[in-house]
């Protein structure tokens, strides 16, 4: 048997045809659930093509790595004289430096993640959660192929930097790990939303795909929906594999819900898949005109049911050229969406750390963590500080770097960070430019509000960081 392949990796001779796969969720949900179908098929990239593969086409698909990261609380690991562990350093050459813990807690503090998310413990909370989500959604996506024959969770506990255990080193569990089981044992459940955020009163369609043994699922077996802890809907199961296409009634409010498919057999739970779903209305502007830069942003705009004034203190522009400059220059407001990386239109390049970037790191085996401080301007978005499934239309390949910095200070909306908090970068951020201010984001709030609910709640959100 030849060793267990990953990208790009392949087999020549084996008796497994198995394969390491690692994709961030939310970033890369899509693409993660066309990657596990496409294995399911037993397809020719798992194996040499260069004609020396010995390929029988029995050998049995198992997914043999795959996982999240959630980093530990950390702080039970540095020394007792307060020194770092030996091990954080060590993980500097992976991932593009994603990897190494040094300075942790400084730059927690540097990076402003203290004041957002209120403590490190708060952070790492998040964290778990984020991972558990994760876990559960990729492998409840395996168990929808029954022509995968097995997988394997990377891994039982962190090693060294490697934060992607169901425990830490010190073998505590995390937040979640416990819930993960439900979704890792005997049977399971899938649990599909049609959508992740959805406008106020609306009905949500869910899929529901049983996931029995082999042997069947036990006589007597229930499936329960579940909204916020409440039961929706209670119907009995048989013993093969079922799918059921349902629909629950929303709450007429901005909320977060909780959604559940529980699995239960002889009064006992023995399954459950889960999805937050972000629950949007469709609240009226409210606020002063705002001026258009295009007709692109104009029907934007329009759609948001904000008013549309030639003359107005606040200018929404797609690119940040002569005229938005000089508004600005003239003590206006600026609220630039950034959709491609010639969007700052060379206003910063006099300050040559201020630019528009790809998202640093490969947010596959390291994922990427997404934030939005919810308080002030955004408050009216519902949901955790980390981003969550509802938002990936929204994720855009840019990132701002060098704003904020010491000559450009700067008031932080939303961010990314790798791994160890490596890789830091700004996605909405607010800055004076001569006498006015402008707001850059790359969150595509434009681009993705035919597509999810909460980019409506986003774009009120950047008009109003705009005008603060």
């Amino acid at each position: 048997m030849d060793n267990s392949a990953c990208e790009p990796n392949f087999h020549v001779r084996t008796h497994i045809d198995d394969y390491h796969v690692y994709r961030g969720i939310p970033e890369a949900r899509r693409v993660w659930d066309a990657k596990i179908a496409d294995f399911a098929t037993r397809p020719d990239w798992t194996f040499s093509p260069h004609g020396d593969a010995e390929r029988t086409g029995r050998e049995p698909l198992v997914l043999s790595e795959f996982g999240n990261w959630g980093l530990p609380h950390a702080l039970d690991q540095y020394d007792a004289d307060g020194s770092e562990p030996w091990w954080f350093a060590l993980g500097a050459d992976w991932a593009f430096g994603a990897a190494e813990g040094t300075g942790l807690i400084e730059r927690f503090r540097a990076l402003g993640l203290e004041d957002v998310f209120g403590s490190w413990e708060a952070l790492v909370g998040q964290l778990h959660r984020a991972q558990l989500i994760a876990n559960r959604y990729q492998t409840t996506s395996i168990r929808l192929h029954d022509d995968i024959s097995g997988y394997v969770l990377t891994q039982l506990s962190d090693v060294q930097w490697e934060a992607n255990g169901l425990f830490d080193m010190n073998r505590a569990l995390k937040t979640g790990t416990r819930e993960y089981a439900l979704a890792n044992g005997e049977h399971a459940i899938a649990l599909r939303p049609e959508a992740y955020s959805v406008f106020a009163g609306d009905q949500l369609a869910v899929r529901v795909d049983s996931l029995p043994s082999p042997q069947g699922l036990p006589a007597g077996s229930v499936l329960r929906l579940v909204l916020d802890g409440r039961t929706v809907h209670e119907e009995p199961l048989g013993a093969q594999r079922e799918q059921r296409m349902l629909r629950i009634e929303l709450p007429a409010t901005t909320a977060q819900v909780l959604v559940e498919a529980e699995l239960h057999a002889d009064g006992e739970l023995i399954a459950r898949d889960a999805a937050d779903v972000l629950v949007i209305e469709r609240a009226a502007w409210g606020g002063e005109a705002v001026r258009a830069g295009d007709a692109q942003v104009a029907e934007w705009l329009t759609a948001l049911d904000v008013p549309v004034a030639d003359e107005a203190g606040l200018l929404v522009v797609r690119v940040f050229g002569p005229e938005a400059q000089q508004h600005a220059r003239s003590g206006g407001r600026v609220l630039v969406l950034a959709e491609d990386a010639g969007a700052l239109g060379g206003a910063f390049d006099y300050l040559p750390s201020a630019r528009l970037t790809s998202r640093a790191g490969d947010g596959d085996w390291v994922p990427r963590t997404e934030w939005l401080d919810r308080r002030g301007a955004f408050a009216g978005v519902p949901g955790d500080t980390v981003l969550g499934i509802a938002f990936e239309d929204l994720l855009g390949s840019l990132v701002i770097s060098g704003i904020p910095g010491p000559l450009r200070p700067a008031i932080v909306h939303s961010a990314i960070f790798s791994g160890w908090l490596r890789g830091a970068a700004t996605s909405t951020a607010t800055v004076r430019w001569s006498q006015g201010a402008v707001t850059i984001s790359t969150l595509r709030a434009r681009e993705a509000l035919a597509l999810a609910p909460v980019a409506r709640a986003v774009g009120i959100g950047l008009l109003r960081a705009a005008l603060a």
